[in-house]
């Protein structure tokens, strides 16, 4: 009835990696998912690219420091 796919990509870029991530929703029920749900989507995936992004900052410096 309704089914969604989350993608993750990590690519090398210079000297770091680009992140990406995408959703495709499907299915019967897709059509009623409206412009609140994708918002609220989209608003979990940019707090977890937040905390993603501050976490392999974070674990760059310990690791910095360390060598």
């Amino acid at each position: 009835v309704f089914d969604g796919t989350h993608k993750f990509r990590i690519s090398a870029c210079g000297v770091g990696v680009r992140f990406y991530q995408c959703e495709a929703f499907t299915g019967l029920a897709s059509p009623l998912f409206g412009d609140g749900e994708v918002q609220a989507v989209k608003e979990g995936f940019d707090l977890m690219n937040e905390a993603l992004r501050r976490r392999c900052e974070a674990v760059f410096e310990e690791n910095r420091a360390v060598a």
